[in-house]
């Protein structure tokens, strides 16, 4: 997969597929690092299923303490984004989700003011600048 990153190749995937996309990955029992290097991804964490088996406290938890972001996303949601520095669209995320499934991707960073967790949620059709962390029209 690293060697597709390196060549500029479309990488994604679904559960576990897509947990394994950020800097940080959680295998069962930790937090580990070092299985891709994607920079776009850099300082996030990515994780499924996310309602459906209750993942929020532990992602607020790996935010706050680690000061990283999370990518979250629920079943039946895609996170699509531009990776390639030189493209058009670098690091411009869009959320898919079939309309009567209603899937959503959460995302979770420390606000840098408070300290407390912030988390926004994005539905269908939705855009975010990854690399800027903030939502775009």
């Amino acid at each position: 997969l690293q060697a597709a990153v390196v060549r500029g190749a479309a990488i994604g995937g679904t559960s576990a597929g897509m947990a394994v996309l950020g800097e940080h990955i959680w295998d069962g029992e930790r937090l580990r690092t070092g299985f891709l290097r994607i920079p776009l991804m850099a300082g996030i964490v990515t994780d499924t299923h996310v309602d459906t088996r209750g993942r929020e406290p532990r992602h607020a938890q790996w935010v706050r303490t680690l000061q990283i972001r999370a990518i979250a996303a629920d079943e039946q949601a895609a996170l699509c984004m531009e990776t390639d520095p030189h493209a058009p669209g670098y690091g411009i995320a869009q959320i898919h989700s079939p309309p009567e499934r209603a899937g959503r991707i959460h995302l979770l960073h420390v606000d840098a003011e408070s300290g407390g967790v912030v988390r926004e949620t994005l539905t269908h059709g939705a855009r975010f600048d990854v690399a800027a962390w903030k939502r775009v029209p």
